[in-house]
C-alpha cells in the first residue's frame, strides 16, 4: 500500500508538472521557484514592490505580446506589418548593439504605437555581472535610444536571468523589470507551426507572451497567433498599458503601487545623457592615408590601412565619451586617401558630418602634402604604424615636417615597439595617446560657437570678473552674453520660471538640504519667516540661472517664447556681490546645486557656473568638466599651513601626505557637492565621478555630508544659504588656474596632488579660524624639490590668483594637451615628463627647456581662432 501511495504521489507531481502551467497561466520555471510562492504569499506574484512585473491583471482578458532580441532588418519589419494589419500594439525589447545598427527600426516601432524596452546592451547573461555592470548595460542602451529619438520604458534581462544585482540596477533606472508567463517558442530552424496552437492555449488573463522578432517562423505565424488569441476572447496591451491596468485593479493609492510610483522620489532617478546645447556634438574624423601609386603598391595596403582605421574607431568609441555622457561618433573617409582629390573628398564628408577632430592613420609611406589635413583650426594627429615592412615612420616624420612648414600644429603618435605587418592591435602606449588627444580635441571642438553667460557686472574689485570677451572669442571660439541683474528681479517678480518644477525643487530641498547652525549673532539672525523667504528666492535664482544658460521649453508654454530659448550657455558666472547681496540672497545655493551632478530632477550633467563671475575660473571649470565629465570644485586658495604652524596651533604633527604642509581650499560658491568625496572610484579611493557613473546612493551621501547655513549677514545682508562640508582625504586631485597676463595673454598653472584627512579636532581648530559656513578641502600638492614645486609653500607663493579649480584625478597631462591646442602656455606644472603630450612642432622651439619652448610656440602660432 505504501508503494502504491508513493506511485500515486509521483503521478500527481508529474500531472502538476505538465498541466499546472496551463491551469495557472504561469511558466513552469516560475512555478518551480520558491521565490514565486513567497511572492504569492505576500500578494506580490503579479508585481513586486521593487518593480518586477511577472504578469498582468488576472481579472481582465488582456495579454501582452513581447518581442526580444531585435531589431532585425529581415524579420522586425514583417512583424510590424502583421501587427499593423491586425491592429495590435506590442512591446519590443531591443538589444543595444542592434539598436545602434538599425535605429530607424526603433523609430518605426515607436511611431506605430508600440512600446520599446531594453534587453541589455549586448545580450550577456546579466547574472554574471556586477550591479554596476548591469547598470552600464542599461545606460549604454538608453544612450543609443536617445540618439535614435526614442525612449525605453521597461527592461527585460536576457534569458530571464534575475538576481539581486539585476534587480537593484534596474531599480535605479525607475522602470519596470518585465518577466514572462508564456514561453516555449521554438528556435529556428522551425517548419512545424503546430506550436502556435499550443502556445495560444497556454495564455491566461494577464499573460506576458515572450516571442522573438529575429525568428522568421514567428513572423510567419504571428497573424494566426493573434487570431487564435482573439478567438479565445483576449485583448492586447503594451507593457505600460498592462501596468496601468494593474494600478486600476488595485487602486493607485495601494501600498504596492504607491511605493513603485514613488521610487523616482525615494531613489534619485538617473537622467539619460542628452545634448542640452544647440548644435550637433562634434565627431572624430578618421583619415586612412596610403601610398597613392597603383598597379600593386596601393592595392597591397588598402585592406590593412582600413583595418587600422576601424581599430582606431573601436578604441575611441569604447574609451571616450562627450562630457554630456553621449557616446562619441567616428566618421571614416569613404576611401583611403592617396592624393589631393581623395583628401578633398574626405574633407567634404567631414564638413557634412560635423567632424571637429581628425586622426590620420598610416601603415606605409604616403606623400605628406597631398594627403595631410589642411583645416586651419581643427585639432589633428597622425598615428604612424611602427613596422619594418613599410616605412610608416618615414611618412610620419615627413608629415610632421609638412605641418610645421604650413603652420598647422599636429600631434605625432608613434608606438615604442615594432609591430608585425599582420598585427592590427593598438599598443597600449599608442592607445593612451590617441585617447588623450581625442578627449582634448573634443573639448576644443565642443566649446566652439557656445556662449559664456555673464550674469551681472563687476561690483567688487575682482579682476577675474572683468570678462574679456576678446579672449573667449579668439582662444576658445566662444560668444559672450551679458545679462543685467535686473533680469533676475524681473523673472522672480513675474514668475518667469516653471512653477511645477519650483514646487518639486522646494520639496526636494526640504527633504535633502539639511540646515546647519546659524553662526550669526542671536540678535542679528533672520526670523524663520525671513529664512523661508530666502530659501524660496534661492531656489528661484537657481531655476532662472539655468534657464538663462540653456533655455526651458516650459517657458514657451507659459507665453515666454524668447526666454525659453536661453543663450546656449556652456558656462557662465554670477556676480552676486555687494549691490545684489545687500538686498537679495547670495548665489551660493544656486551655484553649488547647479555645479553638482544632481538636483531635484535626479542625476544629470553638471552646469558650469562661476562664483563672483570669475570667468577665468569658470573657463577652468569648463576645461575640467569637458575632459572628465565630472563636477568641478571652485575654491579660494586661502592659506598655506606649514607643519610648524599646525603644531603650534593644534599640538598635532602632520604626517603622511600632510607631512610637508598643505593648502586650505575654501569657498562659499560653486563648490559642487560632489566635492564631499562621497563617491568612490573602482580602487576604493574617494573621487568625483563622471556624472553618468554617479549612483543614487552616492548622490544621497553627498547631500548627507553637506549642511546648509544661513549666510553671514555682515557680508550678505540679503541672507542666503551657504554649504559646509569637508572633502574626504585620499582623493587624487588636480588644482589649476588660468590667468591673463598683460603683454603675454592667457597662462595656465597646474598642480597635481591629493586631498588629505585631518583629525577632527585639528580640522575644527584650523577650519573655524575663518568663515565657518563654507566647505573645506585640505590639499597637498605633489612636490618635486625644485622650481615652483620645491615645497608646498613655493606652490602657494607662485599661484597667480586667490581662486582655483579642483578636479578629481591627476589630469594635468590632459590639461597640458588641451592648452597646447588652444595655444595657451603652461607656466608651472608637476606632471612627469613622460605624460606630457603636445604637438610635434613644439619640439622645434627647443627641447632642453620645454616650458620656455611652450611659451615660444604659443606666441608663434597665436590664438587658435586668430
Amino acid at each position: 500500500m505504501r508503494r502504491i501511495a508513493w506511485v500515486d504521489a509521483l503521478l500527481c507531481l508529474l500531472l502538476l508538472y505538465f498541466y499546472l502551467p496551463d491551469l495557472t497561466g504561469e511558466s513552469r520555471e516560475r512555478l518551480l521557484s520558491l521565490d514565486y510562492w513567497r511572492a504569492w504569499l505576500r500578494g506580490e506574484h503579479l508585481m513586486t514592490r521593487d518593480g518586477v512585473l511577472w504578469r498582468g491583471d488576472p481579472a481582465q482578458p488582456i495579454v501582452a505580446l513581447t518581442f526580444d532580441d531585435g531589431p532585425d532588418p529581415q524579420t522586425t519589419p514583417r512583424i510590424l506589418d502583421a501587427l499593423r494589419q491586425e491592429g495590435v500594439r506590442a512591446t519590443f525589447f531591443v538589444v543595444g548593439t542592434k539598436l545602434k545598427r538599425y535605429p530607424e527600426l526603433a523609430r518605426r516601432i515607436v511611431q506605430e504605437g508600440h512600446a520599446l524596452g531594453c534587453h541589455s546592451y549586448d545580450h550577456q547573461r546579466q547574472t554574471d555581472l556586477t550591479e554596476e555592470q548591469v547598470w552600464r548595460q542599461i545606460r549604454d542602451c538608453q544612450v543609443l535610444a536617445r540618439r535614435a529619438g526614442v525612449e525605453l520604458v521597461a527592461y527585460r534581462p536576457p534569458y530571464l536571468a534575475l538576481n539581486e544585482n539585476v534587480r537593484r540596477a534596474v531599480q535605479r533606472w525607475n522602470m519596470p523589470l518585465v518577466m514572462a508567463t508564456v514561453l516555449g517558442e521554438p528556435a529556428p530552424p522551425c517548419h512545424d507551426r503546430r506550436w502556435v496552437y499550443r502556445y495560444a492555449r497556454r495564455a491566461r488573463n494577464g499573460s506576458i507572451l515572450l516571442l522573438h522578432d529575429t525568428y522568421p517562423h514567428t513572423a510567419d505565424a504571428l497573424p494566426d497567433l493573434i487570431r487564435l488569441l482573439r478567438a479565445r476572447g483576449y485583448r492586447f496591451a503594451t507593457i505600460p498599458e498592462m501596468v496601468d491596468a494593474l494600478q486600476q485593479r488595485f487602486g493607485r493609492n495601494s501600498e504596492r503601487f504607491r511605493e513603485f510610483a514613488a521610487r523616482g522620489e525615494a531613489t534619485m532617478q538617473i537622467n539619460p545623457p542628452v545634448n542640452r546645447l544647440q548644435g550637433a556634438l562634434p565627431k572624430v574624423g578618421i583619415r586612412p592615408v596610403i601610398d597613392g601609386r597603383r598597379q600593386g603598391v596601393r592595392e597591397s595596403m588598402e585592406a590593412a590601412t582600413m583595418a587600422m582605421a576601424r581599430a582606431a574607431t573601436e578604441l575611441i568609441t569604447e574609451r571616450v565619451r562627450h562630457a554630456c555622457g553621449l557616446p562619441v561618433e567616428c566618421v571614416i573617409a569613404d576611401t583611403c586617401i592617396g592624393g589631393i582629390a581623395e583628401a578633398a573628398a574626405c574633407e567634404a564628408k567631414f564638413e557634412r558630418e560635423g567632424v571637429g577632430v581628425s586622426l590620420t592613420v598610416a601603415r606605409s609611406w604616403c606623400y605628406g602634402y597631398e594627403v595631410m589635413d589642411m583645416h586651419p583650426t581643427r585639432p589633428k594627429a597622425i598615428w604612424g604604424f611602427n613596422g619594418t615592412e613599410r616605412p610608416g615612420a618615414v611618412f610620419l616624420a615627413a608629415a610632421m615636417a609638412a605641418h610645421a612648414n604650413k603652420r598647422l600644429p599636429a600631434f605625432s603618435i608613434y608606438g615604442r615597439e615594432v609591430q608585425d605587418a599582420d598585427d592590427f592591435s593598438i599598443p597600449h602606449d599608442v592607445a593612451e595617446r590617441i585617447v588623450q588627444f581625442v578627449q582634448a580635441g573634443l573639448a576644443v571642438a565642443t566649446m566652439q560657437g557656445k556662449t559664456y553667460v555673464s550674469m551681472g557686472n563687476v561690483s567688487m574689485g575682482i579682476v577675474g570678473s572683468l570678462v574679456d570677451q576678446d579672449f573667449l572669442q579668439r582662444y576658445l571660439g566662444m560668444r559672450t552674453m551679458t545679462v543685467d541683474m535686473v533680469e533676475f528681479v524681473r523673472r522672480m517678480e513675474r514668475g518667469i520660471f516653471d512653477p511645477d518644477e519650483f514646487e518639486r525643487a522646494y520639496q526636494w530641498v526640504k527633504r535633502y538640504c539639511t540646515e546647519g547652525k546659524d553662526y550669526n549673532p542671536p540678535d542679528k539672525q533672520l526670523t524663520p519667516e525671513q529664512k523661508e523667504r530666502t530659501w524660496r528666492q534661492s531656489i528661484q535664482m537657481a531655476l532662472i540661472a539655468r534657464d538663462l544658460m540653456v533655455g526651458n521649453p516650459k517657458l514657451a508654454e507659459m507665453g515666454y517664447a524668447e526666454e525659453a530659448q536661453g543663450f546656449n550657455g556652456i558656462a557662465g558666472g554670477f556676480q552676486g556681490q555687494r549691490q545684489w547681496t545687500d538686498h537679495f540672497p547670495n548665489g551660493d545655493f544656486m551655484e553649488a546645486i547647479l555645479c553638482s551632478s544632481f538636483d531635484w530632477n535626479g542625476i544629470r550633467q553638471p552646469y558650469i557656473l562661476a562664483t563672483e563671475n570669475d570667468y577665468l575660473n569658470g573657463v577652468c571649470m569648463l576645461f575640467g568638466h569637458l575632459l572628465t565629465g565630472a563636477a568641478q570644485v571652485f575654491a579660494d586658495v586661502r592659506t598655506y599651513w606649514s607643519p610648524e604652524a599646525v603644531r603650534r596651533v593644534t599640538g598635532w604633527t602632520p604626517i603622511g601626505d600632510a607631512e610637508g604642509g598643505f593648502l586650505h581650499l575654501i569657498n562659499s560658491g560653486p563648490a559642487a557637492l560632489d566635492g564631499t568625496g562621497q563617491q568612490t572610484a573602482p580602487d576604493g579611493t574617494p573621487t568625483m565621478k563622471a556624472w553618468w557613473e554617479v549612483t543614487p546612493d552616492e548622490a544621497e551621501r553627498c547631500l548627507q555630508a553637506t549642511t546648509w547655513h544661513c549666510g553671514m549677514l555682515e557680508y550678505f545682508r540679503g541672507g542666503g544659504w551657504s554649504t559646509r562640508f569637508r572633502t574626504r582625504g585620499g582623493m587624487p586631485a588636480t588644482m589649476f588656474r588660468l590667468n591673463i597676463v598683460g603683454g603675454v595673454g592667457p597662462v595656465m598653472q597646474i598642480a597635481e596632488g591629493v586631498t588629505i584627512e585631518l583629525p577632527d579636532a585639528v580640522h575644527a581648530a584650523l577650519d573655524e579660524r575663518t568663515n565657518p559656513t563654507w566647505p573645506t578641502t585640505w590639499f597637498a600638492p605633489r612636490t618635486t624639490g625644485h622650481g615652483a614645486f620645491r615645497d608646498v609653500y613655493t606652490v602657494m607663493a607662485h599661484w597667480g590668483s586667490n581662486h582655483c579649480v579642483l578636479s578629481a584625478g591627476h589630469i594635468g597631462d590632459a590639461l597640458i594637451t588641451l592648452c597646447s591646442m588652444l595655444r595657451i602656455p603652461v607656466a608651472m606644472h608637476n606632471v612627469p615628463e613622460e605624460r606630457v603630450f603636445r604637438p610635434h612642432q613644439w619640439g622645434m622651439f627647443g627641447t632642453a627647456d620645454p616650458e620656455s619652448a611652450d611659451y615660444r610656440a604659443c606666441a608663434a602660432y597665436g590664438a587658435l581662432y586668430g
